[in-house]
């Protein structure tokens, strides 16, 4: 098992994690890094089942749809195993199923479906026009203009994430602040460099899954909150405690994860503690690539 640094993690460290070890038949061993989030992040569960199941199924298909449930919080002090099982080989479609497991608690999910290539018609929705993303403040900007501490919570760490992820945007807020606001939120989002600075650190077959497992990765950024905002529950509030249930992405179209994607969220409904939302991912060209949905529960001390 890779050891993972604590501090200054980077692009390539990240590719490192998502990628995890083959020890076997369809048996892999993964890693968490001990920064971040004091539990295994969901976007790590999603990156590591891409990359297990792409090893398992091999470049000649092309992964379209991940869905994944959240079992049990998992220790980002100890070793995740990951199982792959075949469930389906067809002649356009192969589809598996990674489960993860720690010590004897069974974590997280799911299932991926994959696709031969084929020739066929095509449409993809377009978005609005789109504004540079170089004009929108990075959460690290918004939060010092505000004058708040990036890191003043132990539930998740923006400055973290801020290694080897640029993200920027207009619906920012203080998430240690109990605010409502509109179930909107639209972020502009890339890889910190470039993946071809870290050639070494994957084999070339595996590329074109990477990009899609590191979207995955950033796709869990953000979602949850955007869904629980009219409620005004920051997520980094010491009074709120939230975790995923569920997480799904469907990808039409090949994108880069080193590339500006853009995601326009919205919140789908807040009830019984539970909140959704869906993001609608678009190219820098504006075309709908990717489509994520999520359901988490969320919780107020005061009100439970």
């Amino acid at each position: 098992m890779r050891d993972q640094p604590n501090t200054n993690f980077g692009v390539g460290d990240l590719i490192a994690l998502v990628i995890p070890e083959r020890i076997g038949a369809g048996r892999f061993l993964a890693a968490s890094p001990l920064a971040g989030t004091p539990r295994v992040f969901g976007g790590q569960y999603v990156a590591q089942a891409i990359m297990a199941a792409a090893q398992m199924v091999g470049p000649e298909r092309i992964l379209h749809r991940i869905s994944g449930d959240f079992i049990l919080p998992g220790r980002i002090d100890g070793a995740l195993d990951i199982d792959v099982t075949s469930l389906h080989q067809g002649r356009s479609f192969t589809l598996c199923r990674v489960d993860f497991r720690q010590d004897d608690g069974h974590l997280f999910t799911a299932t991926l479906s994959f696709q031969a290539p084929q020739e066929g018609d095509a449409h993809l929705g377009d978005a609005p026009p789109l504004p540079d993303p170089l004009g929108w403040p990075t959460e690290e900007e918004y939060l010092s203009d505000i004058g708040a501490a990036p890191d003043d919570s132990p539930q998740i760490s923006p400055g973290f994430f801020a290694m080897f992820c640029e993200r920027r945007s207009r619906s920012w807020r203080d998430e240690t602040a109990n605010v409502p606001g509109p179930a909107r939120g639209s972020y502009w989002t890339r890889l910190a460099e470039p993946l071809s600075a870290h050639a070494d650190r994957f084999d070339p077959a595996l590329e074109a899954p990477l990009h899609q497992a590191l979207i995955g990765y950033f796709s869990d950024l953000g979602l949850l909150a955007t869904g629980a905002r009219p409620l005004g529950y920051g997520s980094r509030h010491p009074d709120t405690r939230s975790a995923s249930l569920s997480h799904a992405m469907l990808f039409h179209a090949p994108q880069r994860a080193d590339e500006w994607h853009f995601s326009a969220m919205t919140g789908l409904g807040v009830n019984r503690n539970r909140a959704s939302a869906m993001a609608r991912i678009y190219d820098q060209d504006g075309k709908a690539v990717i489509t994520a949905m999520q359901e988490g529960v969320i919780r107020h001390h005061s009100h439970n």
